[in-house]
């Protein structure tokens, strides 16, 4: 029986998925953010940080955070610090 190779996975940089998290917010239309839209964000970001417990709240509240930020045109914090 021929062996089997698991694909080796490798976690993005800090900086890579800020990024990508940040990009994804811009998915949404001005005005039209739901509940779900920022479950949908706080999700992504749990997931690029491996779903690690205790950062939850954390997780939401940057993706209401961001999602306003792009509506109102002005940076959110973790906007600022990627330029």
């Amino acid at each position: 029986m021929p062996s089997r190779r698991r694909p080796t996975l490798t976690r993005p940089t800090s900086q890579e998925t800020d990024t990508a998290n940040v990009a994804a917010a811009s998915d949404f239309s001005p005005g039209t953010a739901t509940h779900d839209d920022i479950a949908q964000l706080a999700y992504r970001r749990a997931e690029s940080r491996g779903f690690a417990p205790g950062l939850e709240l954390e997780d939401w509240l940057w993706a209401e955070a961001t999602l306003y930020a792009r509506f109102c045109g002005t940076p959110a914090d973790d906007d600022a610090k990627l330029g």
